[in-house]
């Protein structure tokens, strides 16, 4: 068995955080990958390194002199290589990175350079060997990530050098294209790194560490210490990823749940907690219908009304065509037989009211509206399938609170129910479903 293991900034912020992971990685054999995030906050009188380079590199861009920032990022890889006695050479390092940035390398560079140095220290921390990702994670020359020639590059790795040695530490967040030129990933993309490095070295498990104790059943932000999920499965994560609150985003883990490897979520602060055990098949039944709750606010609602829409050929193709124009992405659309809402984001008024003109030119409804602050609530539980009367629990615990259902959408999987309230009332929305389904006296 081989566990691909990845820590997140606050895992990695200080030396303290080292010591942990040291004991959590040495305490099983098994864990013979360690993907690292650049040191993150720590504290009130820390940074994130990441975002402080990204400063380095707009100071050298503008030909201002970015060496006093870098040397604020210097110190903190300075203060852990001296807390762990570490001998590798830290300021060799410092000096090409330095050397780079003011001759004004790429962006994507500069910013990756947190994560490099971070794993040099972790595997002379650790006694693993550091390989650079570089070498493992490649990038097309699009600058997309190539998945075909970045797993080929792993089986050969594992083939020819990993088994053969105690274990590796990578680096997370970016590969680099055929010629070498440093590629990042979207920004959280250590998450991204440690996915694809546990599906492409075909590991048996991958390992998330980071600072809370695994999956929330909801928002910790409206609900006062909310429930730990023990068990769920990549369905479910997908569905619950619509709260930005989350910890982790199902996009973020495809190579996983693409290779159908499962994912344990721990806190590295708490290693003895069961953490959040994310299965690439149905989540085994646990007495629990609703897995989890979440939800996003800021959405805007066209609504349409125009009678024999059902008999209207291209009816629906007309405003898809529009919103594809815009690059608007429609959330939902939840219909009758002759009216249709249409919900999404947007920020801009003006650009929001040319939609709403161009969709009475070219669908011509009987009646058109819009309005914004609109929130999407979804309660998420792949047990909800075909059990009778869950609509209507959601409902009843919202009505006896007082929130006002404006607009109603499931699947036909049944794995969750969208509710449309507006954005006033989703924070009592979010903690009146939580007090309802996972309470201690739940209902029946």
């Amino acid at each position: 068995m081989m566990i691909v293991t990845k820590f997140g900034g606050s895992s990695c912020a200080n030396s303290l955080q080292f010591k942990k992971i040291k004991n959590i990685v040495h305490s099983e054999e098994q864990r013979k990958v360690v993907v690292v995030s650049a040191p993150g906050k720590h504290g009130d009188d820390n940074f994130k390194i990441t975002d402080t380079l990204y400063l380095c590199y707009q100071l050298a861009r503008e030909q201002l002199d970015p060496s006093e920032i870098f040397e604020e990022i210097a110190n903190r890889y300075r203060t852990i290589h001296s807390d762990l006695g570490l001998s590798f050479p830290l300021e060799e390092e410092l000096d090409t990175i330095r050397k780079n940035l003011t001759a004004v390398a790429s962006e994507d560079y500069v910013v990756s350079r947190g994560e490099y140095l971070n794993a040099l220290l972790m595997a002379d921390f650790l006694g693993y060997e550091f390989v650079d990702a570089k070498d493992l994670i490649v990038f097309n020359s699009q600058k997309k990530y190539d998945k075909a020639a970045s797993y080929k590059l792993m089986k050969e790795f594992a083939d020819n050098k990993l088994w053969g040695i105690k274990g590796i530490v990578v680096p997370g967040f970016y590969g680099a294209t055929a010629k070498g030129e440093i590629v990042t990933f979207p920004r959280g993309g250590s998450d991204i790194s440690g996915a694809i490095l546990a599906a492409g070295l075909e590991a048996d498990l991958y390992e998330n560490w980071t600072d809370v104790p695994g999956f929330l059943v909801a928002d910790p932000k409206i609900v006062d210490n909310p429930k730990t999920i023990n068990s769920l499965s990549y369905v479910e994560l997908r569905e619950l990823s619509y709260s930005d609150s989350q910890i982790i985003q199902a996009d973020a883990i495809a190579a996983t749940r693409e290779a159908e490897i499962p994912l344990l979520i721990k806190n590295t602060n708490f290693p003895e907690n069961p953490g959040t055990m994310i299965h690439a098949g149905k989540r085994v039944a646990n007495g629990q219908l609703v897995t989890g709750i979440a939800g996003q606010q800021n959405f805007t609602v066209i609504h349409l009304k125009k009678y024999g829409k059902n008999e209207d050929y291209g009816f629906l193709r007309k405003i898809c065509t529009i919103f594809e124009a815009h690059k608007i992405t429609i959330h939902h659309m939840p219909t009758s037989l002759d009216t249709i809402s249409i919900i999404f984001h947007i920020d801009d008024k003006k650009e929001l009211e040319q939609i709403a003109e161009q969709i009475n030119l070219y669908c011509r409804p009987d009646q058109s509206s819009y309005e914004q602050d609109m929130a999407l609530i979804t309660v998420v539980g792949e047990s909800m399938a075909y059990q009778p009367g869950i609509a209507g629990k959601v409902f009843s615990a919202l009505g006896r609170t007082g929130v006002n259902i404006r607009m109603i959408t499931q699947g036909s999987s049944e794995y969750n129910i969208i509710i449309g309230i507006e954005s006033f009332q989703y924070n009592l929305a979010i903690q009146t479903l939580y007090d309802y389904f996972f309470s201690e006296d739940e209902s029946e």
